[in-house]
């Protein structure tokens, strides 16, 4: 009996060391080393405060990437920019030449375009027939900046009331407008003939990213004349050297932060 009290006891004795919990220091964080399956835990959690920051913020203006950075910054930190996918990342915790970083505390800005700047790209070179593009130029009017939204709320009204006509032929005036011509559909035989002007090119002012500038695009009005009927939309003119100024603007607002390093590439 008295043999399997003392093996009894020293089992309990093995099971106490075998769950025995020890506390380590590993670079001025505890950590809890379980003897029995040699499991390491991090308490870092459960200090006053972290050991470092660690962060990942995703700001919407370059305004606020810059407020962010400077904020947090040293003499160490760094700006990435990626000028072709239109974003920016500066990674504050960065390396110095002979001393590694976690490189974990980070700030993004990613420009987003409007949804206004969408819908023009959207429908740039897409053909509408006439109802629909009246329609379309209706819901975006407050964009154009030029001819002014009295002439084009007449260009709107015109294409949406003479739906019931035939367009015959198209000429170009002295001022830059065409003129459409056409004849309303009586009984089968030709009614009443009438005209529409509409301009050759149209300016919009817009803005491009969220939280960005406006900028001037200018667009060239098309149309088709195809067995009476009026097919028209619109071609934008070089619509990507107006994203890559609008990209350009935001770098060099992103540029007058106090990072002293930034760097160009893909990430």
């Amino acid at each position: 009996m008295n043999d399997e009290n003392n093996n009894t006891q020293a089992a309990l004795d093995a099971g106490k060391q075998i769950s025995k919990l020890e506390v380590v220091d590993i670079q001025n964080i505890p950590h809890v080393l379980h003897h029995k399956d040699m499991q390491l835990v991090d308490l870092n959690k459960l200090l006053d405060k972290p050991s470092r920051i660690k962060a990942n913020v995703v700001v919407e203006k370059a305004e606020s990437f810059i407020e962010y950075f400077d904020h947090f910054a040293d003499d160490h930190s760094v700006i990435f920019c990626d000028i072709d996918n239109a974003r920016f990342k500066g990674v504050i915790d960065y390396h110095d030449v002979n001393s590694p970083s976690w490189a974990e505390h980070i700030v993004n800005y990613q420009c987003i375009k409007t949804d206004e700047w969408q819908q023009w790209l959207s429908n740039n070179g897409q053909k509408f027939e006439q109802t629909a593009f009246a329609f379309f130029i209706e819901q975006t009017i407050e964009d154009i900046r030029s001819p002014a939204g009295a002439e084009m709320l007449e260009i709107v009204t015109s294409l949406k009331s003479h739906t019931n006509v035939k367009f015959k032929s198209s000429r170009r005036l002295s001022d830059g407008q065409t003129q459409l011509e056409y004849f309303e559909e009586t009984s089968g035989s030709a009614g009443e003939k009438g005209q529409l002007k509409i301009p050759e090119e149209f300016e919009l002012g817009i803005h491009i990213f969220k939280g960005g500038e406006a900028y001037s695009v200018k667009a060239k009005f098309r149309f088709r004349i195809k067995e009476g009927s009026l097919v028209m939309w619109y071609d934008l003119i070089r619509p990507s050297k107006v994203h890559d100024a609008a990209v350009q603007d935001e770098f060099e607002k992103v540029g007058k932060s106090k990072c002293q390093m930034i760097i160009h590439g893909k990430f």
